[in-house]
């Protein structure tokens, strides 16, 4: 079941947005989800995003570009099916402005808490720090994106790069229950 929250459309430029997904047994990944959504399984294996990104101007689209939010937010997502229809399920995110994260939960399903947010880039590299409430999503990482490749590495359960967009980023539907 998905039940739309957001009453109007958004509109923002990112800055920044990169896609970190991760495959798991999909039995540990469905315990995290309320019934009945399940994780959307490929190959084998369930998959949880991490989308780290670097937002300007968020704000419904009848407000000016200028009035909007800035901010850096790290979403933990599964990707999941509910009666054959896929889409993500937001676990949690993560915010570094306390307006943006108050809207957001107020607005969406997205879960927002408040974090302390690093997401810069510095010689050669991508790099994102969070430090959350009580440690529990937590993130220091450097992404080295001067070797950035645009084919999944021969472990990947996708055959393509263009395999692994269509089943791990483009997801227009987000699922929750109430």
């Amino acid at each position: 079941m998905h039940i739309p929250k957001h009453p109007f459309p958004m509109e923002t430029v990112f800055r920044t947005c990169f896609l970190a997904t991760f495959a798991m047994e999909s039995d540990v990944l469905a315990r995290l989800l309320p019934s009945p959504i399940k994780p959307d399984v490929h190959n084998g294996e369930a998959f949880l995003s991490i989308v780290i990104s670097d937002l300007h101007d968020m704000r419904p689209t009848f407000i000016p570009r200028g009035l909007g939010f800035n901010f850096s937010q790290i979403v933990y997502r599964a990707i999941v099916r509910v009666n054959g229809e896929r889409g993500v399920h937001f676990l949690r995110s993560e915010a570094d402005n306390q307006l943006m994260c108050f809207a957001g939960n107020l607005f969406s399903f997205f879960h927002f808490n408040y974090a302390g947010i690093s997401n810069a880039r510095k010689n050669g590299a991508h790099h994102v720090s969070v430090v959350s409430k009580g440690g529990v999503a937590d993130i220091n990482a450097a992404y080295d994106i001067s070797k950035a490749t645009f084919e999944p590495p021969a472990s990947s359960v996708f055959k393509s790069m263009e395999e692994a967009k269509h089943f791990c980023a483009e997801l227009y539907v987000a699922f929750s229950t109430l």
